[in-house]
This record gives C-alpha cells, sequence and structure tokens, in this order.
C-alpha cells in the first residue's frame, strides 16, 4: 500500500506519515504529534497533504477515523517515525467510532456519515447528501447519546 505523508503547524490540522495494515486487513495512515489528542474522531481532507477534525454533516472531504479505541488496535504499522502523540488513521477496516444517535438511532449495518458534531458519525439517512460522503457501516447498535462504536471504515 502506498504511504503518504502530511504535514502541519496547526494545531488543529492533522500531520499524517505513512499508512499501516491492521490485523483485519484494513489500511491507515499515521497521524502525527501535531494534531494531538484534539483530532481523535473522524477526520476531513483539510486541503492540500492535510486532515483534521470533522464538523459538518455529509462531508465528502472524509478521510477516515483516528483509530486505536477499544479492543480493535492496529496490527502492521509501516510507518516506524520516532516521536509522540502520533495516531493511525484509519482508511479501511474495524475501529471503534464516536457516534451521535441523538441525530437519530443507529442500527447493525446502518450507513454512517459525518455529523455535525465534531469528530462523531451519525446515520446516513439522506441518500442524495450520502454519496461521497459514507465512511461506512455500523457493526452495533446505539438507540441515543454519544458513544464509541464498532464500525467497518468502507470509504463510499
Amino acid at each position: 500500500m502506498p504511504s503518504q505523508a502530511f504535514d502541519s503547524d496547526d494545531p488543529g490540522i492533522a500531520a499524517v506519515h505513512g499508512t499501516h495494515s491492521n490485523g483485519e486487513g484494513g489500511a491507515a495512515a499515521i497521524i502525527g504529534q501535531s494534531a494531538g489528542r484534539g483530532v481523535l474522531g473522524i477526520s476531513v481532507l483539510a486541503g492540500g497533504d492535510r486532515v483534521r477534525l470533522s464538523d459538518t454533516a455529509y462531508d465528502r472531504r472524509v478521510a477516515g477515523v483516528v483509530s486505536g479505541a477499544g479492543t480493535y488496535r492496529p496490527g502492521v504499522v509501516l510507518d516506524r517515525r520516532e516521536g509522540t502523540g502520533r495516531w493511525p488513521l484509519a482508511l479501511v477496516g474495524k475501529v471503534w467510532c464516536k457516534v451521535d444517535a441523538d441525530l437519530g438511532p443507529v442500527e447493525i449495518g446502518d450507513l454512517l456519515t459525518t455529523s455535525s458534531t465534531p469528530g462523531h458519525a451519525m446515520r446516513a439517512t439522506d441518500p442524495l447528501r450520502c454519496f461521497g460522503a459514507v465512511l461506512g457501516n455500523a457493526l452495533t447498535s446505539l438507540g441515543s447519546g454519544r458513544q464509541l462504536i464498532p464500525v467497518l471504515v468502507t470509504l463510499q
């Protein structure tokens, strides 16, 4: 899998370095330390070679989900740069994702997209706005509230 390098001095924009593959056959880019903990959640393209925390519903710039929460861990990391505060960005595979079900309940298999709640996904209900804005499918249900749930990232 080809690797890409993204850099930024802006604390709200992530620096991404390289890619990795997890034990589930997924792949991800590594978010560098300039992103800090504020970027944990769903990331969207920010122009050039940058990503940032999502904050818009049905954002077609969706780039992936910061992985490492819950029981899913990246399996093979291809980027071995020195430094702390780096986060894997899942582009495909199973990861835990922040989901906002206050905008509508989420069922197993529902398509998920970016939400207006920063860094969170929501159930995609508008077929016209879904095109290019789907980040994947819910692997469990969430009736209400905001919570981490497992998702299958399949950017579409």
